[in-house]
């Protein structure tokens, strides 16, 4: 058969990746399922990830607003480019991205391809 695997996991969330990177880098031939094709789960795309980007940047507004004349800075009120927030949000997770690239010898596979 061409496709034995000692490991394989099902779905491709947060755990999942985690499991199949871990088995990987323990020397496991691993195969990780995710019927979407979206590697990452509802953390990397519409939850932990881009919700504390966008956190992280209305934090970073409040401060500037609150502190910025103490620290000597002119006193105005910042303009958000909300398009470059959006752009920030979605690679915000680049580096898991990175990660996979390099998790081969895991066979990325979608139910039914």
């Amino acid at each position: 058969m061409p496709n034995q695997f000692d490991l394989v996991v099902i779905g491709g969330g947060s755990a999942g990746v985690t499991a199949a990177m871990k088995a990987v880098q323990l020397g496991v031939k691993t195969a990780l399922v995710e019927r979407s094709g979206r590697y990452g789960g509802t953390c990397r795309y519409v939850g932990c990830v881009p919700s504390k980007t966008l956190l992280h940047t209305a934090q970073t507004l409040h401060t500037m607003r609150q502190h910025a004349a103490k620290l000597g800075l002119p006193a105005s009120d910042p303009a958000v480019d909300f398009s470059a927030v959006i752009v920030t949000k979605m690679t915000s997770f680049d580096g898991l991205a990175r990660r996979m690239a390099t998790m081969r010898p895991v066979n990325f596979m979608q139910p039914g391809a």
